[in-house]
């Protein structure tokens, strides 16, 4: 654990206690509103693991496909964790998405992709680790 002994308390850094929202000079409700959200995506994706209780107070329009024919969230079936935070996020924030299971490397062998006739280029590299990709990439 990382931590140090301050003055008037313990600052531990391995554990989120709660986040504060920014002040802003909103010009309007609807800006108050996206400001409120953007707190929220952040308090999701990093603290929270169960929908938050809708209010009664705020209403969200339907979701939408901002004109694309679909959006698709990929996603490991075995992270069951991220694909229910992403749901949540993706909700909140009113995008209408496709799940896509993505397929899983750790489950993938040579001997599927030699039945599937799957051939890595030859010499290609991951340009951003340099190395050959992984099964699954």
């Amino acid at each position: 654990s990382s931590g140090i002994n301050a003055e008037y308390g313990y600052i531990n850094n391995d554990q989120v206690y709660g986040f504060m929202p920014k002040r802003e000079n909103y010009e309007s409700m609807e800006e108050e509103l996206k400001g409120f959200y953007e707190y929220i995506v952040d308090f999701l994706m990093y603290q929270i693991d169960e929908p938050l209780p809708r209010s009664k107070f705020v209403t969200r329009s339907p979701p939408t496909k901002f004109g694309f024919d679909e959006i698709y969230l990929i996603n490991l079936t075995r992270r069951t964790e991220r694909r229910k935070r992403m749901l949540m996020l993706l909700e909140l924030l009113g995008i209408q998405v496709k799940i896509f299971d993505a397929v899983d490397g750790k489950e993938l062998t040579q001997e599927m992709l030699d039945s599937m006739e799957v051939k890595q280029l030859t010499g290609y590299e991951d340009p951003y680790h340099k190395r050959a990709l992984k099964f699954g990439e």
